[in-house]
Formats: structure tokens, sequence, C-alpha cells
């Protein structure tokens, strides 16, 4: 079995600045910060995403992604505009709104969506993502400056030199 490598990030993105924003506005949601307490946007998870849709050599994943993302934030925001009337985008989105619209679509309530199973696997895609991009190692664009492992007290993953086990490769037999 051959393990597919890590993408290499080159600092390009994907999304339009207004995408991102939007999706900046749904991470929020997902994981919100408060003072004190950092939240997805502090962390850059949006920024996260754009840049590993954006890998030239993509990950095998990154494809069906970025037709998740395309479709899905469309969709999205289509139920948004219905649900809000007069909002111009996701990102105009209050706090309470937003999450209002991430439950329904959790519980595939969007009438714009094709089916239930499409909302639920758009919902999964996004948290996710911005999990992984607000916990994620800094250099691999998310988790900006560290600043959740920070606030939860990790030090960081130290770049390593030798294997995580060289301590049993030197033991004696």
């Amino acid at each position: 079995m051959t393990v597919p490598r890590a993408p290499k990030m080159t600092g390009a993105r994907y999304f339009t600045p207004a995408q991102n924003e939007d999706l900046a506005t749904l991470f929020e949601a997902i994981w919100p910060g408060a003072p004190g307490r950092p939240g997805a946007r502090d962390a850059g998870a949006s920024d996260y995403v754009d840049q590993l849709l954006a890998v030239a050599e993509a990950y095998y994943e990154v494809p069906g992604w970025r037709v998740t993302y395309q479709e899905g934030l469309a969709m999205l925001t289509a139920g948004a505009k219905t649900r809000f009337p007069g909002l111009a985008n996701l990102a105009a989105l209050k706090p309470n709104q937003a999450t209002d619209l991430l439950s329904q679509l959790q519980a595939g309530a969007l009438a714009e969506f094709p089916d239930v199973a499409w909302q639920k696997n758009f919902f999964a895609v996004l948290r996710s993502h911005a999990i992984e991009g607000c916990l994620a190692d800094p250099r691999w664009g998310g988790n900006r400056n560290g600043v959740i492992w920070k606030w939860l007290g990790y030090p960081g993953a130290p770049f390593r030199q030798a294997p995580l086990c060289a301590h049993l490769q030197q033991a004696p037999l």
C-alpha cells in the first residue's frame, strides 16, 4: 500500500477573497471564539483550507473537495438568502444566523441541496476542515501563529531529525 505524500503548501489560494470570508464566517460558527478563547477566524482555519485546495500536486481528496466546496457554498448561499432576506453573502451572517444555517445543513433540512446525504456530507467536510484548520501545525497554513495550541497549553510539535523510535534502535539486544 502506498501512503500518499503530504501536499507541499506554497501559499497559493483556491478561493476568491469573498469565498474565503464566507468560509471564515461558517468556520467561526463551528469553532467560535470568545474573549480569552481563540476561534476559527483567529486561527485562520479558512486560510488553511484555501491553501490546501490550491496545492498543485493535488492530494487525492483535493479534487473532490474543490467540487464539494464550490457547489456547497453556492447552495448554502442560496439557502441563506432564502432564510435571511436582503443577505448579500454568507460573510454577512450574524453568528446566530450562521449557527442556525449550519444546524439546518447538518439535519439535511435545506431545500436548496439535492438531498439529505449531500447536506450531511458537506456539513461533515466543513466541520472536519474547521477543526483541522484550528488544530493544524502552523506550517500547513492553519492554527495561525499556534494560537489554538497556545490557548490549549500545547507547546507545539518540534521538528524531529531522528525517527520517533530512535531510542529503540540504539537499545542492546
